[in-house]
């Protein structure tokens, strides 16, 4: 497999231009952004502008060049976890908010019912463990997409005889280990279907 992903361009439109021409004015000022809007809104008015910016937009498309080779299907679950788990990682450490978690999938220690109460729920306040439900989910999927690049069912089964040769009539199975193991990982793909369009920084 080979693969290119190019950086997606960056939107340039009328308020970056309304910003450019009223350099002066700071955005984080609420006078100032009022202005930066009026200016915007004017611009918007101009025939043809939007479209233009539009084809700028269109022309710089993000490069994106995929190549799949057939060993790549072999096992086309483990081909994908090497890119699944790298990017989930990098995802974890880039991200800058959260989305609402499901109290069904986190423990009992971070569901709401165990989080302080919000003094003003009205305002869109969050609840003291909003991010760490998300970084729970975060981390079983990334655990279960590492397990799956490695050979982690060899450490539930026990040689009996040392001295023999390996062979499954000498090998001991840790069931319950290897049940407990398995589930949480199926739990980690399920995770990352339901979350999967919350997987944003």
């Amino acid at each position: 497999m080979k693969i290119y992903i190019g950086k997606t361009p960056n939107w340039f439109g009328t308020y970056h231009v309304a910003e450019k021409i009223l350099f002066w004015k700071d955005d984080n000022n609420d006078d100032d952004y009022d202005d930066i809007i009026k200016l915007r809104n004017l611009l918007d008015r101009i025939p043809g502008l939007n479209k233009f910016f539009h084809w700028i937009y269109d022309t710089r498309a993000r490069k994106v060049k995929v190549k799949i080779h057939d060993y790549d299907t072999w096992s086309a679950d483990d081909t994908l976890a090497l890119i699944i788990h790298p990017l989930l990682v990098a995802l974890k450490t880039s991200k800058q908010g959260g989305p609402v978690v499901d109290d069904d999938d986190v423990p009992d220690n971070l569901k709401r019912t165990s989080a302080k109460p919000v003094e003003n729920p009205d305002s869109g306040a969050l609840d003291e463990f909003w991010f760490d439900r998300w970084d729970y989910v975060l981390d079983e999927m990334i655990w279960a997409f590492d397990q799956t690049t490695k050979d982690w069912e060899s450490q539930f089964y026990v040689k009996e005889d040392l001295d023999g040769p390996v062979d499954y009539k000498n090998l001991k199975v840790d069931r319950e280990g290897l049940d407990k193991h398995t589930k949480r990982m199926q739990n980690g793909y399920r995770l990352f279907g339901k979350y999967y369009q919350n997987l944003w920084s």
